[in-house]
């Protein structure tokens, strides 16, 4: 981390050390603005390795960087040919005013999908208007010629859309079965695919034949997003090794008419504190969710339910929420260790101070709306 930081330090992040770039892509993005993408996300890595050795000291230390690079990358720079112009005299350190960035005053960098999409997730985004606009233009991109970055860019783009409240968006993408996308490689009709490819031009041979795997990790941390996003299953910040349980199935809480073809997800993992499992499923009718999950003995729990002001929820047979309140007064939510429910306008927030089996369920989930 020195070393990378004794590199920016001496260009900026605007000419960040870079070599490859966002690897396979369709649409070329500036090397130096992926390089700064993922120094960031190092930086924000560290802080969070610190707190979880207890370190708050140094957490606290890499947080500072890690807003200070933040704000760096959304600042302005000069522009020529409406793209954004660095050199060497752009560069800033931590006593001066971020300058020397990737926004134009349009869109950042050379306005690529990845472009944007690092500058969603890395979230902090100035309140100036830009943020919606450059959703808006997005989510449109996204839906007319699908994904155009490379692996780098798959990692951060489908969950800066959950983050931007576009989950729908990010739902639409993975459906998608025209070229661009996964969708493509394994309808297409030339050679459809049973594993993940290298690049997404693999049948088309675009690509040289040493970068035309067809069974290859280049795109695998979509797993993360349908881990996290589709079954539900993470943890809350500053949280490690599953001491605590975050189950939010976000694609559960869309409406049943735009994620109908996913009717339900699952996963199971083993971890050092025991067997982790959950399992979601909306009811054939459309009016009802279903989730089941089993935490470790261990561990507590968030059990996010999606719902509406009228939604009633139950614990196997027994209400829990209704009329927009928690009822945790009953036997089995006491025996269950239910310690408290709150709602954010989308979910009912369960929260439990011991493992075990849990099955929610509902009359009338955001999901059948």
């Amino acid at each position: 981390m020195n070393f990378l930081e004794t590199r920016k330090n001496t260009t900026g992040l605007g000419l960040m050390m870079c070599q490859f770039g966002d690897w396979n892509p369709i649409e070329v993005t500036p090397c130096h603005l992926t390089a700064s993408l993922s120094y960031i996300h190092d930086v924000r890595r560290m802080s969070e390795l610190a707190s979880a050795i207890g370190n708050e000291e140094d957490a606290t230390m890499w947080q500072r960087k890690s807003d200070f690079l933040t704000a760096e990358f959304h600042s302005s720079c000069r522009v020529v040919n409406n793209a954004c112009h660095h050199s060497q005299t752009d560069k800033t350190d931590e006593t001066d005013e971020p300058y020397g960035g990737f926004w134009n005053g349009s869109h950042y960098s050379t306005g690529t999908q990845m472009s944007t999409g690092a500058a969603l997730w890395l979230g902090d985004m100035p309140d100036d208007g830009r943020k919606e606009e450059l959703l808006k233009g997005l989510t449109a991109d996204l839906s007319k010629r699908g994904l155009t970055g490379g692996f780098v860019f798959t990692q951060y783009m489908y969950e800066a859309l959950v983050r931007s409240d576009r989950t729908a968006a990010a739902v639409g993408l993975l459906l998608r079965t025209s070229f661009p996308g996964f969708g493509h490689e394994i309808y297409n009709i030339y050679e459809p695919g049973s594993t993940l490819w290298e690049s997404w031009t693999g049948d088309s041979m675009a690509q040289w034949m040493g970068e035309s795997s067809r069974n290859h990790h280049y795109q695998t941390s979509i797993n993360t997003f349908l881990r996290k996003y589709v079954v539900g299953l993470t943890m809350p910040p500053g949280v490690t090794g599953w001491a605590v349980v975050k189950v939010r199935p976000e694609v559960a809480g869309l409406p049943l008419s735009l994620s109908k073809e996913i009717p339900g997800a699952s996963l199971s993992l083993d971890t050092h504190r025991g067997p982790l499992s959950l399992y979601w499923r909306r009811f054939e009718d459309g009016t009802g969710l279903k989730i089941n999950c089993t935490l470790p003995g261990t561990s507590t729990g968030e059990i996010h339910f999606p719902a509406t002001k009228s939604t009633i929820i139950s614990l196997d047979h027994e209400v829990v929420w209704e009329a927009g309140s928690p009822a945790l007064g009953g036997h089995l939510a006491k025996k269950k260790g239910l310690v408290g429910a709150t709602f954010d306008g989308a979910f009912v927030a369960f929260s439990t101070n011991r493992g075990g089996t849990f099955v929610f369920s509902s009359s009338n989930p955001k999901a059948a709306a």
